[in-house]
């Protein structure tokens, strides 16, 4: 079997969290019609949200080059929707970054993780051994943090 990409492998994993969370439906999007769509979209107790998953291999503090003009711009038109994210790894974590924090993410880069005070981040290793807090992952999903 081939081995993923990066990006591939992060939505993988987060997939098989979220199978974990009842009355949520999730799948993957390709829009060919519009430029830019986040990579996943899903519903949650009726709350709809969109997901981009990115993998920063860069120097830190820095930018994600792959995170394209497009993918930016559609995620800044929905500026204030508070389901709308950007899941970043990095250095062993993965960042859930809402609009807000997503657009100084653009803005100013990334920064080291040890370092950094973003809202909700999980260390990869948890989310792939499906040890993390649901509980609090749905109030982020749903926009209640």
């Amino acid at each position: 079997m081939p081995k993923l990409k990066p990006e591939d492998e992060l939505r993988n994993d987060w997939i098989n969290v979220f199978n974990r969370i009842p009355n949520m439906q999730h799948e993957r999007v390709e829009n060919i019609a519009r430029n830019g769509t986040a990579d996943y979209a899903y519903c949650l107790n009726g709350v709809n949200g969109w997901i981009e998953f990115k993998v920063h291999y860069g120097k830190l503090p820095g930018r994600c080059s792959h995170w394209t003009g497009p993918q930016r711009k559609w995620m800044r038109d929905r500026g204030e929707s508070n389901t709308v994210f950007l899941m970043l790894r990095v250095q062993g974590y993965d960042v859930l970054l809402d609009t807000t924090c997503a657009n100084i993410f653009e803005k100013y880069g990334i920064e080291n993780q040890e370092d950094s005070n973003y809202p909700v981040k999980y260390r990869s290793e948890e989310v792939k051994s499906l040890n993390i807090n649901l509980n609090c992952l749905e109030e982020e999903l749903l926009g209640l943090c």
